[in-house]
């Protein structure tokens, strides 16, 4: 017999009015991107979508609120980083950084309301930025001749500080939202 748990109370609607989320890919469900960004990869599924089918954000509000609209502000973003100057990877895509910041500003001028309850903040991110950081780092067509090898070499050195920097980053970013 398998057993499962309920990660959410059976209403929690009656605490969340709205779920705001930040990161990438995973989390992206084809917002329409503002201007200043523009995504390079030709969509694989919807219109700014690289999902093929409904991504985790949709399914949790449609759980969190059967029956009653729960707002959702989804600013994640296909291939985005949590700072993209940390990663050394310029892409015009907002880092989670730029996502918060558009959300805080979004806030103060009016354009989303939370609906009256608490809301819930969630970011998602990790996997690009590491991905990208050890790929600069060990990757010979990336990183030359002197790609890393071992863990004392000096590009494994400093692909671990960036990684620290970019776990750091993401505890600033919770801290930006939770002063909120």
């Amino acid at each position: 017999m398998s057993r499962t748990a309920k990660l959410l109370p059976r209403n929690p609607q009656s605490k969340y009015s709205a779920v705001v989320v930040f990161g990438d890919s995973y989390s992206d469900d084809e917002h329409r991107q503002s201007e200043p960004y523009t995504n390079p990869y030709k969509p694989l599924a919807r219109i700014g979508q690289k999902s093929t089918g409904i991504v985790w954000p949709d399914l949790l509000v449609k759980e969190m609120s059967p029956g009653s609209p729960l707002n959702l502000y989804d600013y994640a973003y296909n291939g985005a980083h949590a700072n993209n100057d940390l990663t050394h990877f310029r892409m015009d895509i907002p880092d989670t950084r730029a996502q918060i910041q558009e959300y805080l500003s979004d806030v103060d001028s009016g354009k989303i309301s939370s609906g009256g309850g608490d809301i819930l903040h969630i970011l998602w991110i990790g996997i690009n930025p590491i991905d990208g950081i050890w790929m600069d780092a060990c990757d010979p067509n990336i990183a030359g001749a002197k790609h890393a090898r071992y863990p004392t070499d000096a590009l494994f050195v400093e692909a671990t500080n960036r990684i620290s920097q970019q776990v750091e980053e993401v505890r600033f970013q919770v801290q930006s939202l939770r002063a909120k």
